[in-house]
């Protein structure tokens, strides 16, 4: 659905209160994680200084509780299994906390089975700086997905090129629509440093095909160089 705009400043909408409508649709549709999203952003403003109006209060406190009475009336109860060792919880209270130990091993294989009746929410929270190369690809409520493509438009494999390859490349981001919109958003994109960004704005090389087909879009190339 469409969030408020600018324009509703003279009426009772607002950002706030539109995303409160949204978490009360989550809940009836039973859209767990969607409703988690909007739940989480809807008590961080309400915990802020920010002042809000009297309608955005009473939609957000009424989402948020209809959100939090479907999962209420019962414990918290799960099983957890730590490399086969398995181990039953049972607490009254809403968050428990599992310690892990990786001193070890640099491996932990987890399995968590909610045995309540309520929705329970698995976290693995880690302290420290990991390696760059045990990055795993990774999107949160927004996606970004690129693709290359040869002069002639057809899909390249950029595992190998040949020196003096031309291409293109493609940067699509899609926003899910769970959240509001974004804002003055920069996008940065790491390139191989064998990679020649031929710029036709500053170099007066015309593209017929990027600069009517394609914007926003820079043209590459392999130039070989280590």
């Amino acid at each position: 659905s469409k969030l408020a705009s600018d324009e509703d400043y003279y009426n009772y909408g607002s950002f706030e209160r539109s995303k409160a409508i949204k978490l009360q649709t989550y809940v009836l549709l039973k859209k767990h994680m969607q409703a988690k999203v909007l739940a989480d952003d809807l008590a961080n403003t309400l915990a802020s200084k920010e002042w809000l109006s009297t309608q955005t209060t009473a939609y957000s406190l009424m989402a948020l509780s209809k959100f939090a009475g479907n999962n209420s009336g019962s414990s918290l109860q799960y099983t957890i299994s730590i490399d086969g060792a398995k181990q039953n919880i049972s607490s009254n209270k809403p968050l428990h906390q599992t310690s892990l130990d990786y001193k070890q091993t640099k491996t932990r294989t987890i399995t968590i089975t909610n045995t309540s009746k309520q929705v329970l929410y698995a976290r693995i929270q880690l302290q420290g700086v990991p390696m760059m190369a045990s990055q795993p690809a990774n999107a949160e409520n927004l996606s970004i997905d690129v693709e290359y493509f040869t002069m002639e438009d057809k899909p390249l494999e950029i595992q190998s090129l040949k020196q003096g390859t031309d291409f293109y490349a493609i940067v699509t981001i899609k926003h899910p629509g769970i959240k509001d919109r974004y804002k003055d958003m920069a996008v940065q994109h790491m390139f191989p440093s064998g990679w020649e960004i031929l710029n036709t704005r500053m170099d007066h090389r015309y593209s017929a095909k990027l600069c009517t087909t394609i914007r926003f879009t820079e043209e590459l190339k392999d130039n070989g160089s280590r």
